[in-house]
């Protein structure tokens, strides 16, 4: 069982971590991204997960 996250740095890592289908989708898209309301709650997660699937891809 994996280890329950207790910072916040490890609750981040673990909500932006991209699925292989992310890092797939990413792969297969060509040009610029643009993540609207990145302010809100869920907005840092996504722009970072979307980093980090493009970095892999």
């Amino acid at each position: 069982m994996a280890k329950t996250p207790l910072t916040d740095h490890e609750i981040e890592t673990l909500l932006s971590e991209p699925t292989p289908g992310a890092i797939e989708a990413v792969r297969a898209l060509d040009g610029d991204f643009m993540v609207l309301g990145v302010g809100g709650k869920m907005g840092t997660s996504l722009a970072v997960m979307l980093r980090r699937a493009l970095d892999a891809a």
